[in-house]
């Protein structure tokens, strides 16, 4: 193993060598540099030098990178956003975080993949207070850490003519750690919907960033994600809508219980009004018709006791005749007097006739009333129920009607604590819980 009295040996050499140096001069040379050691061999100097990394990184940092600007920029104070200019007024005077995790170099992207910033729109003290307790009541260093997730969203339409749906939902999901295998649960991973106008454009001031790694990485893998993001949101999203099939009444989700409930109530009314009076006029005529009867034989009872009463008058006569002729030994037919006691007998039977028939009469009428009132009242009571039998029906959107507005990498700010020594992480985005 060589020291470092060989290697200043054999550099002390190259630097002598008139003639230049052969090959396995510059082979020993190299093979007995350090990791991260270069050697440059400047013509115009009398001897090689080394440098270690540090030296390098400045050497070899080149021109500014596009993704570089956005950085620059937030040193210089220029495009800030509003929430992170709200979140370093209001938060507490630290010290800044003393062994930082991450890089200050934000990992590139896949190419064709889309990159997101979540916002940092809480403050160190929200974020606190959100999370579970610490060691220290306050702590004297943070920082903002970048982690990669899978950001995405669906804009759905639903519409069936035959319901009168036309409506609208949105999907969003963040994914902060996939399994490498590329199984996705969506459904587990929903948040509330994200508006692309409320993402920043650059990063936090002086954040850093977490590696990238597998599946977030591999360009194709994320391109495959996002087929299956849209295969799910056909297949797993659907919107209930309120119907009343009898009625022929269908609401969407954007109309309340109790709105749908008057709906019915006020639909139900209207078609229990036009059957009851069809039932009314039904039930008039028919009782209309009873009462022409019963008025004919009051009529003709009328018309019977005044024969009776005339039969009876003319039967008492020829009774009062037949019995002076017996006295006065004058002949008078007996069987005179027997027609008159006749029809006498058949008067009053028309007369009890037409009071039976008027009896029956108006114990029709009063069937039919009663009759009536027992079809109105199951007429009301069908129409109650018709109103309240309300169902949902689940409806399913067209794949042609979604839409993927979001879709790619976005980067998840965090504030990185130090608790006493053990370093904490806090989401600095109100969007997760």
């Amino acid at each position: 193993m060589q020291t470092d009295q060989d290697k200043q040996r054999l550099l002390d050499g190259l630097a002598g060598a008139s003639g230049g140096i052969d090959r396995s001069s510059y082979d020993q040379i190299l093979s007995a540099l350090g990791k991260r050691v270069f050697l440059l061999h400047n013509v115009h100097e009398k001897k090689p030098v080394q440098f270690n990394t540090r030296w390098a990184m400045n050497y070899l940092a080149g021109p500014l990178t596009r993704t570089q600007i956005p950085a620059l920029n937030e040193l210089a104070g220029v495009g800030r956003s509003v929430s992170q200019a709200a979140n370093l007024a209001t938060a507490p005077a630290v010290t800044p975080h003393t062994e930082l995790t991450g890089s200050q170099t934000k990992p590139a992207v896949p190419d064709r993949i889309a990159e997101y910033f979540l916002p940092n729109d809480l403050t160190i003290n929200e974020a606190l207070k959100g999370s579970v307790a610490l060691k220290s009541s306050q702590p004297e260093t943070w920082s903002i850490l970048y982690r990669p997730v899978l950001l995405a969203r669906a804009d759905i339409r639903f519409t069936n003519r035959k319901y009168q749906l036309d409506h609208d939902v949105s999907r969003t999901a963040i994914i902060t750690e996939l399994d490498r295998r590329g199984f996705l649960s969506w459904e587990e991973h929903i948040v509330d919907n994200i508006d692309p106008h409320d993402l920043d454009r650059s990063p936090a001031l002086d954040a850093r960033f977490a590696a990238l790694e597998a599946p977030l990485s591999d360009g194709q893998t994320v391109r495959s994600f996002e087929a299956d993001f849209l295969d799910w949101a056909y297949r797993s999203c659907e919107v209930e809508i309120k119907a009343n099939e009898k009625l022929d009444i269908y609401a969407g989700p954007d109309m309340s219980e109790p709105e749908f409930q008057r709906l019915t109530e006020a639909a139900a009314e209207i078609a229990s009004e036009k059957e009851l009076k069809t039932l009314v006029v039904a039930y008039k005529k028919r009782i209309e018709r009873v009462e022409d009867k019963l008025t004919r034989e009051e009529r003709e009872l009328r018309e019977d006791e005044a024969e009776y009463s005339r039969r009876k008058r003319e039967e008492a006569a020829s009774h009062a005749e037949t019995v002076i002729s017996l006295f006065m030994k004058r002949r008078k037919s007996v069987s005179s007097s027997l027609s008159k006691r006749s029809m006498t007998e058949r008067a009053k039977e028309d007369v009890e006739e037409s009071e039976d028939a008027i009896e029956e009469f108006k114990e029709e009428i009063e069937e039919l009333e009663v009759a009536l009132k027992e079809e109105i009242e199951a007429v009301e009571d069908k129409w109650l129920a018709v109103a309240g039998d309300v169902s949902s029906i689940a409806v399913a959107p067209y794949k042609k009607d979604i839409a993927i507005p979001m879709f790619g990498i976005a980067w998840l700010p965090y504030y990185i604590l130090d608790d006493n020594g053990r370093e904490r992480e806090l989401y600095a985005f109100s969007g997760i819980k």
